[in-house]
């Protein structure tokens, strides 16, 4: 539903009526600050991840991986269950961009290195298992600081009910815009 809104933008924006061209969209890069996770999962789920090691990878299209980051879930003070992964170390890029929460799948935090492998190797080890995930095109983060999406608005999240929570949300802090 994002992209209609995208592509309704770029016509707006364009003045493309009727049969007119649609010029190429210039994509600035961008580099993600911050990953914050807030009630967007269902105290059924949440009472299995809270204390778990999780992980945010951002990647391009295909299998290149620009950052992978760990954290776990806790519980608030106002107790949802909520994190936020530090993405500053993440590099600067332009285009479709994912973003992927994962859990690790081992009941330790992974080290430094293993992250680092993770991202050097292009994929996550077969333990982890995906959570939900979402694509977002630099093109459309002009001008914004932040996105929030409900889990209406993740894959895997909007077809699962019973785990997401509708009124929880993901929201992906934007550090810097337009660099060199």
């Amino acid at each position: 539903v994002r992209y209609v809104g995208y592509v309704e933008r770029i016509l707006r924006d364009q003045s493309a009526y009727a049969p007119a061209p649609v010029q190429d969209v210039c994509a600035p890069e961008v580099r993600f600050e911050r990953l914050t996770v807030v009630g967007l999962f269902t105290s059924k789920m949440a009472s299995r991840l809270v204390g778990r090691p999780l992980i945010a990878v951002v990647k391009r299209p295909g299998s290149q991986l620009l950052g992978a980051f760990a954290g776990s879930l806790e519980f608030s003070s106002s107790g949802q269950p909520s994190h936020a992964w530090d993405l500053s170390k993440c590099i600067a890029a332009a285009g479709d961009l994912g973003v992927f929460v994962l859990d690790w799948g081992a009941d330790t935090a992974p080290k430094k290195e293993e992250l680092e492998l993770v991202v050097s190797k292009g994929s996550v080890p077969s333990h982890a298992s995906g959570l939900f995930s979402f694509w977002v095109h630099t093109a459309f983060l002009q001008d914004l600081h932040s996105v929030k999406l409900s889990a209406l608005e993740l894959d895997e999240a909007c077809k699962k009910p019973d785990l997401f929570s509708t009124s929880g949300s993901v929201t992906l802090v934007i550090a810097q815009q337009g660099l060199p």
